[in-house]
């Protein structure tokens, strides 16, 4: 019987010691996250606060600590993102170096389940010694007798020596070029010491030296190509879109940089406009001439410019009608849905060409889309048209006002009584089978009130 008695004792023993557990273990939490932990002096970073609460909490608060009496008292702290709840907002302590985010003691609380982020921008003073910082902050509440929980997560923060921005901007570069090309666009100063099968550079001041392990790398998109010029500066064939970065260090820590991302401009490029893509089917055929333009520009010295263009597979040929070739000629060639115009001789950059000419349309209603349409010239590859490529025919609603009608685009009486009649019964109109609304029937109306010629699909 006692063992048994004292059986029961243990279970109750270690589902109380389980209880105690599970109650200890349900507190708030706050964790900080960095966008970085190693900057530069006078870095600006992002630290995003996270607050969980496993209980009811009254006036929780998130405050992060930097110490007027220590170098991070210098630092600087923003608030980006507060949420609502936290209703009091930043309160800044001078003296102490809080920085609180808080609710106030006077609103409800905040339920078990809550979480909160808190983002800031917090700004490394330039005058900040190297090394690294432990970062203190803490989640705290009134609830009860009060709780402060130190914060979890990132905790310290490695300040380097700020490091010289000689250059950081995007260039407009042509296709094929090197990162030496990169580096020319910035203008900087620099020059190229060989030395046996290595060369090395030297920019703005900033030289190799053997003495202190100081020298230049070359990084494309965060991918180290190595500190031989020779090797990569002008053999190494750039994208658009890529981040060039020459990075100088001295014994490992990086002092001075140039970053250049890539903006890659096609040798040629050609932009379609379509100032009126709709065409009303059953209009006049002056009307279904659909106006096309192109402009097209040269980015870099070339010779025999050609434009082609592919039409929808239902256009023909034989409905392109040049308007302004801009000196160029006109070829039909043998596909029924392509033609291009050419322009002899050389181009060098800057140089442009308009083109203007009519696709005759006559075709049921649908969109009408251009192919691949490119331009191209001599040794170089095609680059395709971008801008407007869809042609789109709609239903002319109106069938009393198209040419072969009782008196053409002027509504007679006849016409109009007949117009009343399908908006009054909800018919459809003849031949179009469109819906006369009570927008159409007005302009029915004023046209035929007035005795003026009605256009098509005016309204």
């Amino acid at each position: 019987m006692k063992t048994l008695t004292r059986s029961i004792v243990a279970i109750l023993a270690v589902f109380l010691v389980a209880s105690l557990i599970g109650t200890a273990a349900a507190e708030p939490t706050a964790t900080r996250s960095l966008s970085t932990d190693t900057v530069s002096a006078g870095d600006t970073i992002t630290v995003t606060l996270i607050m969980d609460l496993d209980r009811d909490a009254s006036a929780p608060t998130l405050s992060e600590v930097y110490d007027p009496a220590t170098d991070m008292g210098a630092w600087n702290v923003t608030a980006v993102t507060i949420p609502s709840e936290l209703d009091l907002g930043l309160i800044t302590t001078a003296s102490t170096g809080e920085y609180n985010f808080g609710r106030s003691p006077m609103s409800s609380d905040l339920s078990s389940g809550t979480s909160l982020e808190v983002v800031y921008e917090l700004t490394i003073d330039s005058a900040t010694p190297t090394g690294t910082y432990d970062l203190e902050g803490y989640y705290y509440d009134v609830t009860g007798s009060g709780t402060t929980i130190p914060m979890t997560g990132d905790t310290q923060i490695t300040v380097t020596a700020p490091v010289d921005n000689l250059y950081d901007g995007v260039i407009d570069l042509e296709d094929g070029a090197t990162a030496q090309d990169a580096l020319n666009a910035t203008c900087l100063e620099y020059s190229l010491q060989s030395a046996g099968l290595h060369v090395f550079l030297n920019m703005e001041g900033y030289n190799v030296s053997s003495a202190s392990s100081s020298y230049w790398t070359l990084w494309i998109n965060n991918e180290d190509c190595g500190y031989n010029m020779a090797n990569n500066f002008s053999t190494i064939t750039l994208s658009d879109d890529d981040v060039v970065e020459f990075l100088y260090t001295t014994n490992g820590t990086t002092i001075a940089k140039v970053t250049v991302e890539t903006n890659m401009l096609d040798s040629i490029t050609a932009v379609r406009n379509i100032p009126y893509e709709t065409v009303y089917y059953g209009s006049s055929d002056s009307d279904k001439k659909v106006l096309v333009e192109v402009d097209i520009t040269v980015n870099e010295e070339l010779s025999s410019l050609t434009l082609s263009e592919i039409l929808d597979p239902a256009f023909d040929e034989s409905d392109v009608e040049a308007v302004e070739l801009d000196g160029g000629s006109l070829n039909l060639g043998a596909d029924n849905a392509t033609f291009e115009i050419l322009w002899s001789g050389n181009f060098v950059e800057g140089d442009t060409k308009h083109v203007e000419y009519t696709i005759f349309v006559d075709e049921a209603a649908g969109d009408y889309t251009f192919g691949d349409s490119f331009v191209d010239a001599y040794h170089m590859d095609d680059y395709l048209v971008t801008g407007e490529d869809t042609i789109r025919v709609t239903g002319d609603w109106n069938p009393w006002n198209d040419e072969d009608s009782d008196d053409g685009r002027y509504i007679t009486t006849a016409e109009f009584q007949a117009a009343v009649y399908c908006w009054v019964k909800d018919v459809l109109a003849p031949t179009t089978g469109a819906d006369i609304d009570t927008s159409r029937m007005q302009a029915i109306a004023h046209f035929y009130a007035n005795g003026f010629e009605m256009g098509d699909n005016e309204e």
